[in-house]
């Protein structure tokens, strides 16, 4: 993919999660912003550690359409038990996003917290700071670590629960859902969405047992494509001929 798209689909916003009393239409774009609306500039992502194999939660077919925490049908709601004392500290996400006209893609976003209804320490993604409807393929670029961002931990209560709420900026009432997630096609971490915690394993086992599949780790080396049909002819023809060649050595003609 071209560096150039790949920057701009890399508009990503993590955003201490508040509802204001009036919404203004849009999304945040790139950057950092708190409840209080603050800005603060982005900074990169973090590349996953060479060789670590990513247990990734597919975001296929999932829908936002109204905010975080509004009860919309057509939010889509994942809850992942991720044991207790386990805190999430970041996320990377590939993903490809729909804004069904007149939603926008900058308004698409999915919030992470605890069980707590509206948990003030919840933390909200935005993929896109595009203002227009359409598809994008968009990509956190790398892990988005919330101490890179001066953003807290994500700490789930006593039950585990970490909650993914696929929602809206912003509620484009004539449109229902406001917007569609698939997994990217060419992922830079993997297809949807990659999870760290402070107890790692314990995360993608979470994963793992609500159906996240595995990426590719990076840094190792690949396995030799299997010989062809053809190559594997041309040995057995090369076999043959050494073994007659040899048989003409052992038994001369006269």
């Amino acid at each position: 993919m071209n560096k150039k798209i790949i920057a701009a689909s890399c508009a990503i916003a993590l955003s201490i999660a508040g509802i204001s009393a009036v919404q203004a239409k849009g999304g945040p774009g790139f950057g950092l912003s708190n409840a209080t609306g603050n800005f603060i500039s982005a900074s990169a992502a973090t590349p996953r550690p060479a060789g670590v194999a990513p247990v990734c939660l597919s975001v296929a077919g999932l829908t936002g359409n109204g905010d975080w925490g509004s009860g919309d049908p057509n939010n889509s709601v994942i809850e992942i038990n991720i044991g207790a004392g386990n805190e999430m500290t970041g996320a990377a996400a590939d993903a490809s996003i729909t804004a069904f006209s007149p939603s926008w893609l900058s308004e698409a976003g999915v919030t992470f917290s605890s069980s707590t209804a509206l948990d003030p320490n919840a933390i909200n993604l935005t993929m896109s700071a595009t203002d227009a409807s359409g598809t994008e393929e968009t990509s956190t670029g790398g892990v988005l670590l919330f101490g890179d961002f001066m953003l807290p931990n994500i700490p789930v209560n006593a039950d585990g629960i970490l909650r993914l709420e696929f929602n809206e900026g912003f509620d484009d009432g004539s449109v229902n859902p406001d917007s569609q997630w698939n997994d990217a096609a060419a992922p830079t971490t993997c297809q949807g969405i990659y999870l760290t915690c402070t107890d790692q394993a314990a995360c993608d086992a979470a994963v793992a047992a609500i159906g996240g599949g595995g990426g590719t780790p990076l840094g190792e080396t690949q396995e030799l494509p299997t010989l062809s049909q053809w190559a594997m002819g041309l040995l057995a023809l090369g076999l043959g001929m050494l073994a007659f060649r040899s048989r003409k050595r052992l038994f001369p003609m006269h």
